[in-house]
């Protein structure tokens, strides 16, 4: 029996560092994915460039470290920072003209992907808004 107790405590230990790390990738995502957000409305597209590089490797880690664990991939917590990123990622996308990615070029389950794209929505009628105020009708339609 002590084996057996000694092969679940470890599981659960390691089961436990793995959800303890997929808390701070995420809450790192969602700060990065803010960061883009902001610059790419003060129309800072490098910056926000380079706010999607460093967003990008750690979705791809947390992707990989969760492989083991699917219970915590598909958590609330994980899919609210893969959204975050879908909305990030499609922003710069429909902003520098290629159009919103697929699921599948993002690396993401469909729900957080569906998500990313509501609140998408958002963060271009913020853009549209903008766009308006300036003067520039023509590029709000175009969004």
């Amino acid at each position: 029996m002590e084996k057996v107790y000694q092969a679940i405590k470890k599981y659960l230990d390691e089961r436990d560092a793995a959800r303890e790390e997929m808390l701070a990738r995420g809450r790192e995502i969602i700060r990065l994915s803010g960061n883009a957000i902001s610059k790419m409305l003060s129309s800072d597209l490098k910056g926000a460039e380079d706010e999607l590089k460093k967003m990008r490797s750690i979705v791809e880690s947390l992707s990989f470290s969760l492989k083991d664990y699917p219970e915590l991939f598909n958590s609330t917590p994980c899919w609210n920072a893969l959204a975050e990123h879908v909305e990030a990622e499609s922003l710069y996308k429909v902003l520098i003209g290629e159009g919103v990615p697929s699921y599948e070029e993002l690396g993401v389950p469909i729900v957080p992907y569906v998500l990313g794209l509501a609140d998408l929505i958002g963060e271009l009628r913020r853009v549209a808004l903008e766009e308006v105020k300036k003067g520039r009708i023509g590029n709000a339609w175009m969004l």
